[in-house]
């Protein structure tokens, strides 16, 4: 076998000429993998008046699972005012027109986390979410430089969307905030009772005591409350939210590192009954396989109840809507804390809440173990952690369940994205593992079919099409080529373009191709210091702005390198022969 080095020296000087800029080396980034064979644990520590406690050492830390001591593998401390390993100085490169290089990108993979901010127009009132719009404006111009931040939408009919995929640029954020993509609306399943006081039944509130007849305040009694209907629109609305979280787990899952999810939201009830006093739904066991699967993809939720103070100022204590926001806290307080989140309520500052999330999730430890009991039974596992000094307040998950690797609680597979599928995801991270440029070659005129090797979306692609055709020029000291009997040297790996919508977000078109190259000695020596060149074409629609991110595999040992390319940044030309 012969495993090529990363960056050897010969294509090391080629690289410096082509995309001036040599490869940079990264820290390695633990990954979350909550199963029995090892565990990760994220910890929050803080002083009485709420400030991340650094330089603590593995020693102040005693980590339990089910009571019983574990022995820590790995300890790190991540701290917000740690600068990311930068690459080493270097000029943009001066490239050819339509030319593009992931070895220029202007920000390097780091450790820090990545931030995601859910505006949940579901289950907030129309009134409440143009003003979350405003103060995640406000909120963006706080941000401290170098901060990865995506913006999603979970419309008032219960549809995710990615408006804005992860970006350090503030302006995209704004104007991903301010767009029309952020889906705000009235909630088609919003509470009879969200915008006046209503009485409700004690059925709604199980183990809490519902208020006496002489307490309550007047009630108007032109909004009919029907508790079966309610209890129909909090089950959906649950279903539509719990569905949202999955999806993002999902979708980050092959990001590496810790991904701090502010959700603005109302929430919904985890539990209710129907007026006949029957449970209409509970979301228990729904919530507890999210939050495992949350916690597979290392991501931490911090609920911000985007109500504010307004509920408890225009409402009475006792009001059905304030008693109904405190059983909702209950809910967002319970991902929370299953999460190693914090929840954020009854405040107005909604912008300073989403900094204090995304500083306490950039301050924290993290610990390894493997757990001393290796059965794979499913069964709940408590994790308690303690630290050897006074006064500090700790914020971590406090529980998982021992699944089989790529599980759920309810036995079913997860459905997994393969690490390029992952990668060329819109919005992900663009790894650079693998360094590339590609010359694209849009043509002046339009065609009335797509090239071969095209996977179209039927509904968006019809034609007139464009055509685009991909000259890469890859870096194969990034690709594993093993010495076979043969005398060849063979290598394994893939090569996509992915065509998405740049309004929606939505992926339009796509092609992967496979390349397994068998080498000889004097033809693999040229390509490690030539490189590889390969051609794809690719089709897109006539009319509208497009997004291309284009990406290489190594198929046997998973190094990627990706980039996005705008089609606004292609000037028309033939396409070189």
């Amino acid at each position: 076998m012969r495993l090529v080095p990363h960056v050897k020296l010969a294509f090391a000087v080629l690289a410096l000429t082509l995309f001036g800029l040599a490869a940079h080396a990264q820290s390695p980034v633990p990954s979350l993998r909550v199963n029995a064979r090892e565990v990760v644990v994220d910890i929050n520590v803080t002083d009485a008046k709420g400030n991340p406690v650094h330089s603590l050492t593995r020693d102040n830390f005693t980590v339990l699972e089910d009571g019983k001591p574990m022995v820590p593998r790995s300890f790190r401390e991540h701290r917000s005012d740690q600068k990311p390993a930068e690459s080493p100085a270097a000029a943009r490169p001066s490239l050819p027109p339509n030319t593009f290089s992931n070895a220029a990108a202007p920000e390097p993979e780091t450790v820090r986390p990545l931030n995601i901010l859910m505006i949940d127009s579901l289950d907030t009132p129309i009134a409440t979410q143009s003003i979350v719009q405003k103060r995640m404006v406000d909120f963006v111009d706080k941000v401290p430089a170098g901060t990865r931040v995506a913006v999603f939408s979970l419309s008032p009919t219960g549809k995710l969307s990615l408006v804005q995929g992860f970006t350090t640029d503030p302006q995209l954020l704004k104007n991903a905030i301010k767009s029309k993509k952020l889906n705000l609306g009235i909630p088609s399943l919003e509470d009879s009772g969200q915008d006046v006081n209503m009485d409700i039944s004690q059925e709604m509130f199980q183990g809490q005591a519902a208020p006496k007849k002489s307490a309550m305040v007047a009630q108007p009694k032109a909004t009919a409350y029907d508790q079966n209907v309610e209890c129909n629109h909090a089950a959906e609305r649950g279903q539509y939210t719990i569905s949202a979280m999955t999806e993002i787990s999902r979708y980050v899952s092959g990001m590496p590192g810790r991904k701090n999810l502010i959700w603005y939201s109302g929430g919904f009830p985890e539990r209710m009954r129907d007026k006949q006093g029957s449970v209409c739904y509970d979301f228990n066991e729904d919530l507890n396989a999210a939050d495992d699967l949350l916690g597979k993809s290392h991501v931490v939720i911090y609920p911000v109840d985007s109500r504010a103070l307004d509920l408890l100022a225009k409402n009475a204590p006792d009001s059905r809507i304030v008693r109904m926001q405190a059983v909702e806290h209950l809910m967002m307080e319970a991902v929370a804390e299953a999460t190693g989140g914090k929840t954020f309520f009854n405040t107005n500052d909604l912008a300073g809440a989403a900094q204090q999330a995304i500083d306490t999730g950039a301050n924290y430890y993290t610990i390894t173990y493997a757990p001393t009991n290796q059965t794979m039974d499913t069964r709940r596992r408590s994790i308690t952690v303690k630290v050897d000094q006074p006064d500090l307040n700790l914020l971590y998950r406090h529980q998982y369940h021992a699944l089989p690797p790529n599980t759920t609680l309810s036995g079913k597979p997860v459905d997994k994205a393969t690490p390029l599928q992952t990668a060329m995801m819109r919005g992900a991270l663009e790894p650079t593992e693998i360094l590339f440029h590609v010359t694209v070659a849009l043509a002046p005129t339009t065609e009335a079919t797509l090239p071969p090797g095209s996977n179209p979306d039927p509904k968006a692609m019809k034609p007139p099409y464009r055509h685009l055709t991909l000259n890469y020029l890859i870096d194969i000291n990034g690709i594993q080529f093993d010495l076979s009997d043969d005398g060849n040297y063979h290598g394994q790996f893939e090569y996509a373009v992915n065509v998405y919508d740049t309004d929606d977000g939505k992926l339009v078109n796509s092609s992967t191709m496979a390349a397994k190259p068998a080498l000889a000695d004097d033809a693999y020596d040229s390509m490690l210091e030539g490189g590889a060149k390969l051609r794809q074409e690719i089709g897109l629609p006539a009319k509208g702005d497009y997004i291309l991110r284009i990406g290489v595999h190594d198929l046997t040992t998973g190094h990627l390198g990706v980039i996005e390319v705008p089609v606004s940044a292609i000037t028309p030309q033939a396409a070189p022969k």
